[in-house]
């Protein structure tokens, strides 16, 4: 039986850039067959978009702990009369 590899780390954009730059090359040198590598790069885009949304996340609500919201002014054309 084939020794098994521990599971790359992949828990950045750029840790996804450097393990799909090395998926090239190992294709590239037909040391892993392109099926698995289409498959293992459809995985990577996937938690490259998880990893960007959780970060957007983060920083929105950094930004909205920061901001008082506050009651939008109310136009002068609807202002009541005193």
């Amino acid at each position: 039986m084939p020794k098994r590899r521990a599971a790359p780390r992949l828990r950045t954009v750029n840790d996804i850039a450097a393990f799909l730059a090395k998926l090239i090359r190992q294709t590239y040198r037909e040391e892993i067959d392109a099926s698995r590598a289409a498959k293992m790069t459809y995985m990577c885009n996937i938690l490259q978009k998880a990893i960007e949304v959780g970060d957007i996340e983060r920083r929105l609500e950094a930004l909205e702990g920061k901001t008082e919201l506050k009651e939008p002014p109310i136009p002068s054309a609807n202002r009541p009369t005193s």
